[in-house]
C-alpha cells in the first residue's frame, strides 16, 4: 500500500513587482565597486556559510563586534580574552539555536532575502539610534524594540482582512538576557525615549496595573479617586481617553507580569491578557465592586525585558504553555555573545525618528474623535492590501509551520506558539509597510509587498531560534543561580537585623508565587546543611518571629 505525500507544495509566488529599484548590479567591467552595506552583508553570510561549522561562531562574533564598533563609534572589547594564557569568559546564555530547518516550502532565496532588507527603513534607522545609545545592548533587541515602538503607534489603526476577521499588528514580547552584560535596561530606556520624544506617552499603560484597574484604564471609565489626583495627572488622563483601550503596556521587568499571574488577588489577570491580544471589539468585565465595565476596541501591545534566572520559573511552569499564555508571546534572547563598550559620547535623540513615528501616529493615520452622545467610536482604521503574491508567500509559512508540528518535529508544548507564527509575520509585515507608507505621497494605499513579507519572515525566523534558545537555557540547571542567591543571602543576613522569611523575601523581591516558594526552599536547604540557623525569638513589640542567623562556622 503506498501513502500519499500530504507535505505542501510551494506556492510559486509571481514575480515580485513592487520591490525597491535602482539596485548597482557589480560586473567585470565596473572598477572601484564599493558594494552597498546591504550586499557587503550578503557577501559575508555567503562566505560565513562556506566555512566549517566550527568555524563559524568565532568570525560571527568577531563581525558583529566590528558592526557595533562601527555603529556606536566606539571599540569594543569581545568576551574572548586575547592573551591566550587565560581561560575564555563563560558566554552565560546559548546565542545558538537548534531549531528544527524550515521547511523547502517557506524557504525563501538569496535574492528574495536581499530584497527584503530594503523594506523597514526606520527600523533600521531606530537600530543605528539605539546601537550608539545603548551598545551593549544586543542588536536584536534594538529591533524588537523599533517593532514595538511601532506597534504602539499603530494603536489598532492598521489591520489586514482575514476572511470575516481582522488581524491587527499588536505584540506580546519578552526580552531575556543576563543582567549588566547586555545591559538590557539601558537598551529599553533608548526606545522609552523616543517614544516620549514623538509624543506617545499618552499611549503607556501606567506601572502597577492591577486586573481591576487595567479594566477601568481600558474602559474609559474615570476611577474613583480622580478628583484627588493633581491636576497634570488629570489632564493627562483626558488626553489618553480617546486612546483608552488602545494602549501599550512597557514593563522594565516583564518578569513581574508573569508573577502577578500567580498571585491569588490578582487571579483575573491573565484572562484579561490573554483576551485582549486577539483585540475584541467589545470585552465585558463585572465586578461585585464596580460593576459592569466593558472594553470598546481593544488593542494591548506588550513589551519589556527580563533575565533568564527571573524567568526560568516561569518557563518550567506548564500551565502557561497549556492555556495559550506563552504561544502569544515572542521570546527574544541575544544571537551574539556580549561586548564592552564604555558610554557613548552626549548626544540627542534623533529628530528623524521622532518625526517618523509623530507622522504615522498623528497625521497618517486618523485619530478617533470623542462622541458626546456615547461611548468613543473606534479608532478610524486602514486595511493593509495583501497583494496575491504576499498571501502566497504568507501560505507557504504556515504550510511550514503546519509540517512541522504535525512531523513532531518540535516539542508538544511548542506546538501552540508554532501555529501563531505565521500570524506574527503578518503582524511584522504589516509594522514595516505602515512604516514605509509614512515616507510616501497621501494618496498612496497601504500595501504589504513581497519585499516587506521577506523581511517579516526572516525576522520571525529569527524569533522562531529565539524562543528555542531560552528553551534551551530554561532546561540548564540552576546551582549556580541557587548559589548566587544564597550567598546574597547569608551576605544580607550578616549586614542587616531584617533577617525574617517575610523580610529577606520583600529585600530579594520574592514576595510571591513560584519565586516565593523557590526561596523557602533554598533558607529550607541551608538549614538542613547547616549554613543557616532558624530560632523564634519575641522582640519588644509584636508576636514571636522566626529569625535566620548565619552558623558560627561559615565563612564567606
Amino acid at each position: 500500500m503506498t501513502t500519499k505525500n500530504t507535505t505542501p507544495e510551494k506556492q510559486n509566488a509571481p514575480e515580485v513587482t513592487g520591490a525597491p529599484k535602482g539596485e548597482l548590479i557589480p560586473d567585470n567591467k565596473q572598477e572601484n565597486y564599493i558594494p552597498t552595506p546591504a550586499e557587503g552583508q550578503e557577501h559575508f553570510a555567503q562566505w560565513l556559510n562556506s566555512l566549517p561549522a566550527e568555524m563559524r561562531p568565532k568570525f560571527e562574533l568577531e563581525y558583529q563586534k566590528l558592526l557595533r564598533e562601527a555603529l556606536s563609534g566606539k571599540e569594543t572589547e569581545s568576551e574572548t580574552s586575547d592573551n591566550p594564557g587565560e581561560e575564555p569568559i563563560n558566554s552565560f546564555f546559548p546565542v545558538n539555536s537548534a531549531m528544527p530547518e524550515l521547511p523547502k516550502v517557506a524557504r525563501l532565496t538569496d535574492t528574495e532575502i536581499k530584497q527584503g532588507r530594503k523594506a523597514g527603513k526606520f527600523v533600521d534607522d531606530y537600530m543605528a539610534f539605539a546601537t550608539q545609545d545603548a551598545p551593549m545592548s544586543p542588536p536584536l533587541f534594538h529591533q524588537t524594540y523599533a517593532l514595538s515602538i511601532l506597534s504602539t503607534a499603530i494603536a489598532r489603526r492598521v489591520y489586514v482582512s482575514a476572511g470575516t476577521n481582522a488581524i491587527y499588528p499588536n505584540l506580546y514580547i519578552l526580552l531575556s538576557a543576563p543582567s549588566t552584560l547586555y545591559t538590557k535596561t539601558t537598551g529599553y530606556k533608548s526606545a522609552m525615549k523616543v517614544l516620549e520624544t514623538a509624543g506617545l506617552s499618552h499611549l503607556l499603560l501606567p506601572n502597577g496595573v492591577t486586573p481591576q484597574s487595567l479594566i477601568t484604564e481600558l474602559s474609559n471609565r474615570q476611577q474613583d479617586n480622580f478628583s484627588s489626583w493633581s491636576k497634570d495627572d488629570q489632564e493627562e488622563w483626558q488626553k489618553e481617553r480617546a486612546f483608552a483601550a488602545q494602549r501599550a503596556w512597557w514593563i522594565d521587568e516583564a518578569a513581574r507580569l508573569l508573577s502577578q499571574f500567580q498571585q491569588k488577588y490578582l487571579a483575573e489577570l491573565m484572562p484579561i491578557v490573554l483576551e485582549l491580544y486577539d483585540c475584541a471589539p467589545k470585552i465585558k468585565i463585572s465586578t461585585q465592586i464596580r460593576g459592569r465595565e466593558t472594553v470598546r476596541n481593544a488593542y494591548l501591545t506588550i513589551c519589556g525585558p527580563t533575565t533568564p534566572a527571573a524567568l526560568r520559573p516561569h518557563l518550567k511552569n506548564p500551565d502557561y504553555w497549556g492555556n495559550g499564555l506563552f504561544s502569544r508571546f515572542l521570546f527574544v534572547t541575544p544571537d551574539t555573545a556580549p561586548v564592552r563598550i564604555f558610554y557613548p559620547d552626549p548626544f540627542p535623540v534623533p529628530s528623524e525618528l521622532a518625526k517618523h513615528i509623530n507622522k504615522l501616529a498623528f497625521e497618517r493615520l486618523e485619530s478617533p474623535k470623542e462622541s458626546a452622545l456615547g461611548p468613543t467610536p473606534p479608532p478610524p482604521a486602514v486595511e493593509a492590501k495583501v497583494t496575491p503574491e504576499v498571501k502566497a508567500l504568507w501560505n507557504n509559512y504556515h504550510a511550514a509551520m503546519f509540517e512541522l508540528i504535525q512531523k513532531n518535529k518540535v516539542a508538544e508544548k511548542l506546538g501552540p506558539s508554532y501555529g501563531r507564527m505565521h500570524e506574527k509575520a503578518i503582524k511584522v509585515a504589516m509594522l514595516l509597510a505602515a512604516s514605509d507608507w509614512v515616507r510616501m505621497a497621501k494618496t498612496n494605499p497601504l500595501i504589504i509587498h513581497p519585499y516587506h513579507w521577506y523581511r517579516a519572515q526572516e525576522i520571525i525566523e529569527g524569533y522562531r531560534a529565539s524562543l528555542h534558545r531560552i528553551i534551551e537555557d530554561a532546561s540548564l540547571p540552576v546551582e549556580s543561580e541557587d548559589d548566587e542567591l544564597a550567598a546574597k543571602m547569608i551576605s544580607r543576613l550578616r549586614a542587616t537585623k531584617r533577617n525574617s522569611r517575610r523580610e529577606i523575601a520583600t529585600d530579594f523581591h520574592m514576595q510571591a508565587g513560584m519565586r516565593r516558594e523557590k526561596l523557602n526552599m533554598l533558607v529550607d536547604q541551608l538549614i538542613a546543611d547547616g549554613v543557616l540557623i532558624e530560632k523564634e525569638e519575641r522582640r519588644e513589640r509584636g508576636p514571636a518571629t522566626k529569625r535566620l542567623y548565619v552558623a558560627a562556622n561559615i565563612t564567606d
